[in-house]
């Protein structure tokens, strides 16, 4: 846990003020219980392997600039605070840029509605369990996202169900196709191309309070290694930019304006490959219409490959279960997505 103010890295048990700026650690929200405020860093369920049949996303990294800064196209950094939604706050971040980027007026999406559904397709609507990327992608593609101010961000109601007026008013992301990126070529190959590309990395929590007084992560130190094939969680960023010559990936956090260089903070290429799950990568877009990406179906499912036109219907079909029956609809949707 760490501080939300300053982002030290707090004892635990959490106290209830911040050793090192004396910030409030604990609130109440309405009659309920206290609710920690600290920030966490395993909102972020490890995906030991990716989903079955999803396809991947090929670009050519060795055509790339030097650099590549999509900060521009970014919608204001929001703040999960003290929730593990920082799976759901990458992907809506990530469709947020791609309207913005396209020209057209930008809308504020709701983190919450995509939180709590991606937390139905695992059956823990009761708790702030986080997620894998590929739950919260499966959510977006069944469910859509909604305008924040139809179901906004107040973490007292996280495990509140919204009610349908909020599932129709969703924006469904129709003719948007997801696919993984593999290592930092297909990471550097994506945002060349214009698209931020999600990142689940483990990593030591005094990394991230060092990246936000410096805007710069360091290495974990020899008695902090963790090894991210046998870690259970970590934390979801976006990354949005690269420079090469500094050997340096641009990441975007989901902590608000105050954490690092306003939200941003550089990461060496070499440790989001050390660190990062290298199976979870995930970019959005117009892909199957891109001509700088090919979709290349997984080597062992390559017959039954998801191809972008095979997402799309698998979302309007999905969309009809809903229609029909909620419970049906998310057992259909964990089918469909392997989870």
């Amino acid at each position: 846990m760490l501080c939300p103010e300053c982002f030290t890295v707090l004892p635990d048990p959490t106290p209830e003020a911040c050793p090192h700026c004396a910030a409030a650690l604990w609130r109440v929200a309405g009659l309920g219980p206290r609710q920690s405020r600290a920030r966490r860093t395993d909102g972020l369920i490890a995906a030991k392997a990716p989903p079955r049949d999803t396809p991947v996303a090929v670009a050519v990294a060795g055509n790339a600039p030097p650099t590549v800064d999509l900060r521009p196209f970014c919608s204001p950094v929001e703040d999960q605070q003290s929730l593990g939604s920082c799976a759901s706050c990458a992907v809506v971040g990530a469709l947020e840029f791609l309207q913005i980027k396209q020209g057209k007026p930008p809308v504020d999406r709701s983190r919450l509605f995509v939180y709590f559904n991606a937390r139905k397709l695992r059956n823990a609507v009761g708790e702030d369990s986080g997620n894998t990327t590929a739950e919260v992608i499966a959510s977006v593609v069944a469910f859509g996202v909604p305008p924040e101010q139809e179901w906004p961000y107040r973490i007292e109601d996280f495990n509140r169900e919204p009610p349908r007026r909020v599932y129709d008013s969703a924006w469904t992301a129709q003719g948007h196709d997801f696919a993984r990126v593999v290592g930092p070529d297909g990471v550097i190959g994506a945002l060349a191309q214009g698209l931020p590309v999600s990142l689940a990395i483990n990593l030591p929590q005094r990394c991230y309070e060092e990246a936000a007084r410096t805007g710069r992560f360091p290495d974990p130190r020899g008695d902090e290694n963790l090894d991210p094939s046998t870690a259970e969680s970590g934390h979801c960023m976006l990354i949005v930019g690269y420079d090469r010559n500094r050997g340096t990936f641009l990441i975007r956090n989901s902590w608000g304006a105050k954490w690092g260089q306003g939200g941003y903070a550089e990461m060496p290429i070499r440790l989001a490959e050390q660190q990062g799950f290298l199976a979870d990568s995930w970019i959005v877009g117009h892909l199957d219409r891109n001509p700088s990406f090919h979709l290349a179906p997984p080597p062992a499912h390559g017959a039954a490959a998801a191809t972008g036109p095979g997402i799309t219907e698998m979302r309007d079909r999905l969309r009809a279960e809903i229609g029909r029956d909620v419970r049906d609809a998310v057992r259909r949707i964990k089918d469909n997505f392997q989870l």
